[in-house]
């Protein structure tokens, strides 16, 4: 989800949050962390290049074109898989 605050900071409990992406509100409890239970219902389509939805897969050449571009840095790393 992409949350935007309605409220301005303060006590947690009572700051609600909206998802930019489907239009969704709920207090902070509700919209984010292991408790959640507002799930964002936006509905993507697939990526034209790879098919991957709601994300890119790993080998997306859309994706792998937009990392190459200058002045973009990637930080981290993949996790080992055991094929690797």
């Amino acid at each position: 989800m992409h949350l935007v605050a309605l409220d301005p900071p303060g006590p947690a409990a009572k700051r609600r949050w909206r998802c930019q992406c489907c239009g969704l509100t709920g207090l902070t409890h509700e919209m984010m962390g292991p408790e959640r239970t507002i799930e964002c219902t936006a509905v993507y389509p697939p990526c034209d290049a790879c098919g991957g939805t709601p994300e890119c897969t790993l080998d997306c050449p859309l994706m792998a074109k937009a990392l190459r571009a200058p002045g973009v840095a990637v930080i981290g790393k993949l996790p080992k898989t055991r094929d690797a």
